[in-house]
């Protein structure tokens, strides 16, 4: 997408005064003048202004005929640098699933990483993959796990050096897709492992909201204290993100 600038500008015109009389006439002083400026121009698709993000061994998203598929791409970006100066890119890879020839949007998590600051980029591993279930809350309903909004977080603790992992959860029905997710659904995970790559076999704690169904059993529910009890019922959080200090987890 273009974007262009268009920068403010001032004219400031000089009133020239006109009159009768046989003294001679005052020179009329210079009207300023401003050069119009060149229109800048930036697209942060091509050329060298903004680079398109390119990780080897992951491709974006296309549909099963290899033409552009509507949803793909890569989001919800998380760097991270660990103690030899490797930098860690933990991301959204949106895509469709198919159930019975339905699309079905979905959501994994990806993790690549740079040797070399960040000039180039290689694909690791899928940390979390939509996972087809039936939901906890509702038998009935068919769909998959969908992981979301990831976020890294390297720690020493005990002079030892550990590696955090959240996410976002929820159910997304294979009837209704994204639209219909069930907000008793989502809940928030968080994981412990030696490496980043070892995030995804690692054991979790559930983190859940007043809305959160206890059918997915969280171990524990982020409400705000000063929230009213009506609005406790129906609150849950999204987009978790964290950092360590003092040993608290903020």
């Amino acid at each position: 997408m273009n974007k262009i600038i268009f920068p403010f500008f001032v004219l400031a015109l000089a009133a020239i005064a006109c009159g009768r009389s046989i003294a001679p006439a005052e020179t009329p002083p210079t009207v300023p003048t401003v050069p119009m400026p060149e229109t800048l121009q930036a697209d942060c698709g091509a050329g060298e202004t903004c680079k398109e993000l390119v990780i080897r061994g992951d491709s974006q998203y296309t549909l099963p005929d290899g033409s552009e598929s509507p949803f793909s791409g890569y989001a919800d970006p998380t760097l991270r640098q660990d103690e030899e100066g490797v930098l860690w890119l933990s991301y959204s890879w949106p895509h469709l699933k198919f159930a019975e020839r339905r699309p079905v949007p979905s959501v994994d998590i990806h993790l690549a990483k740079s040797m070399d600051q960040g000039n180039t980029w290689d694909f690791v591993t899928t940390l979390f993959t939509a996972t087809p279930i039936v939901n906890p809350a509702a038998p009935s309903q068919t769909g998959y796990l969908d992981y979301e909004v990831v976020n890294l977080l390297p720690a020493t603790i005990n002079g030892q050096t550990t590696w955090f992992g959240v996410t976002l959860n929820y159910f997304v029905p294979e009837q209704g897709g994204m639209a219909l997710r069930p907000p008793d659904s989502f809940h928030i995970r968080v994981y412990q492992a030696d490496r980043p790559a070892d995030l995804t076999n690692a054991p979790y704690a559930v983190l859940g909201g007043g809305i959160t169904n206890p059918a997915w059993n969280p171990n524990s529910s982020l409400i705000p204290a000063d929230m009213s009890d009506a609005d406790k019922k129906h609150s849950f959080g999204t987009s978790p993100a964290f950092t360590l200090q003092t040993a608290r987890f903020i």
